[in-house]
């Protein structure tokens, strides 16, 4: 307000020059000041207004001073009269309104201060603070979301097109928004949009969600979904692992388990689903269910017994679900046929059934082994750019062989540990495997990528005498600037320990700058 009628009093002064200076004085004793020149902007000072000089002691002066003629002296007076009740009703907030345009920003977890708090004029009064701050709503807009449809996100907030509100309350919404626990940043920024705001909610979701199941409920899924999405507005039948949403549903699901008659607690966990996905999955204690032993049928070239022994360490005590099964058969068992090449092993169908005595599920796998493959073709990656013919004879498989998957992860091992040697400390291998079902052969194709060459830079001895210390670095082989060999430090201490009576451990570390690829090596002897 003060503003406009900051302009309102430019374009008179500009018209009667000779009131530019009176008009300037009574405005500024408002806090209001008056462009300079062209292109300048209209300031407004929100220090309260009773800290400055009176209007009515600055227009005595500058009347006083003026020759004007007495007529103009009374319209003068009346014209700023007017201008100092209009500026006086609005006061200090009506600057702080005239300011509201300017966009502000605050990220997510930041504390809501106490003069951003709504404040409610007496009677008879006129607003102030943040009640003067308050205009119409007319667009709220959403930035970044991807899982969570935007109307979802809006109702969140709390916020109404059209409604009338203050700043404080977009500090509000993004607290709703950061408690649903949907979003690891958010942040705003607001602005004048027509006679009101508008606001823009910028958000990162959390990354990682995951489908949600039910079990033991005894209700059908979608019923449970469309009750959830009614209490949750964000919920879209994905759910982070943890935080806040969790809660939520575990909450929602937990009062309509009771109004069943049920007091046991509803259950949240992160299970295993189908291969390499999982899924959120709650349920009462009671329908959780674990595997108390597992027995295999028609197992092939492995035994029985064997797989039983094998494969029971790693899955008695574990919740029992058939993805969760076969999650455990995949990482334990297959392996064991892949190692006879068997590639095409496949597990299930699966029988369980109660074990009274230990209140488990006893299950019961039948395998197929499926054929014999054999190792056809084997080749280094395309994107391998330096010399293979080294790491070729750490390969421990040939042609035609039983297609041993056991031999191509020691052959991977074999070939770190030579570039290691060499100085290349990141080395990553892996494999990919072509499988021609038809002929039951494998190629196999290996990816060694060995990264930046580390050097070693400088050696420290720990724990030694002046002479002992200068025993050992003498016999130290690597100088400044050399390959870094990963391994030379723990084969170096296993030689020069003989040299010393009375120790009780050697022992190494490598210190690496990751900027300049220099290793520094401690050794340490007590």
């Amino acid at each position: 307000m003060r503003g406009g009628l900051a302009r309102l009093c430019l374009q008179f002064g500009q018209r009667i020059s000779k009131w530019n200076a009176l008009i300037r004085s009574i405005l500024s004793s408002f806090g209001v000041y008056l462009p300079s020149g062209p292109g300048a902007s209209i300031a407004i000072d929100t220090e309260p207004l009773p800290t400055r000089q009176p209007a009515s002691v600055v227009l005595s002066e500058i009347l006083g001073q003026m020759a004007v003629p007495t007529g103009m002296r009374v319209f003068g007076l009346l014209f700023a009269t007017l201008v100092c009740v209009m500026l006086s009703r609005q006061g200090l907030g009506a600057a702080q309104a005239g300011s509201a345009s300017k966009p502000s920003t605050v990220a997510a977890g930041d504390p809501v201060s106490s003069d951003e708090a709504v404040e409610l004029s007496p009677p008879g009064q006129a607003p102030s603070g943040e009640a003067a701050r308050a205009f119409p709503l007319r667009a709220v807009n959403i930035a970044g979301n991807d899982h969570f449809a935007t109307e979802d996100i809006i109702r969140v907030t709390g916020l109404e097109i059209g409604a009338r509100v203050a700043p404080s309350e977009f500090q509000r919404a993004m607290r709703k928004l950061r408690n649903s626990g949907a979003f690891e940043s958010l942040e705003f920024r607001y602005g004048p949009e027509g006679d009101g705001y508008q606001v823009t909610f910028t958000v990162q979701e959390v990354p990682e969600v995951y489908p949600v199941t039910f079990r033991g409920l005894g209700v059908a899924d979608e019923q449970l979904h469309a009750m959830l999405k009614e209490k949750i507005p964000l919920y879209d039948k994905r759910v982070p692992p943890t935080g806040p949403l969790v809660n939520m549903i575990g909450n929602a699901l937990q009062g309509f388990w009771a109004k069943q008659g049920n007091d046991s607690k509803i259950v949240g966990t992160l299970a295993p689903a189908i291969e390499d996905e999982f899924e959120m999955v709650f349920q009462p204690p009671s329908a959780i269910k674990t595997i108390a032993f597992v027995t295999f049928e028609d197992s092939g070239d492995i035994t029985p017994l064997d797989l039983q022994r094998h494969f029971n360490q790693s899955a008695m005590g574990v919740p029992f679900s058939q993805p969760r099964l076969l999650e455990l058969l995949h990482h334990n068992v297959r392996p064991l046929y892949e190692e006879k090449g068997r590639l095409g092993v496949t597990f299930c169908p699966c029988s369980n059934e109660p074990d009274t005595e230990m209140q488990g599920i006893l299950v019961n796998v039948h395998v197929d082994q499926g054929p014999l493959y054999v190792f056809r073709e084997t080749r280094f990656h395309e994107g391998v750019n330096f010399e293979s013919s080294e790491l070729s004879r750490r390969v421990k498989f040939h042609e035609g062989e039983t297609a041993n998957m056991k031999l191509v992860n020691e052959s991977l091992a074999e070939m770190e540990k030579l570039l290691k040697a060499a100085g290349y400390l990141r080395v990553f291998g892996r494999y990919d495997r072509e499988v021609n079902d038809a002929a039951k052969t494998v190629d196999i194709v290996l990816d060694i990528r060995r990264g930046d060459l580390y050097t070693f830079n400088e050696l420290t001895i720990t724990g030694l005498d002046i002479v002992g210390e200068a025993a050992v670095k003498k016999r130290w082989d690597m100088e400044p600037g050399d390959p870094f060999n990963a391994n030379y430090p723990k084969v170096f201490l296993s030689r020069v320990q003989r040299m010393f009576d009375n120790l009780s451990k050697t022992d190494s570390k490598m210190k690496i700058d990751e900027e300049t690829k220099k290793v520094d090596v401690e050794l340490l002897f007590e």
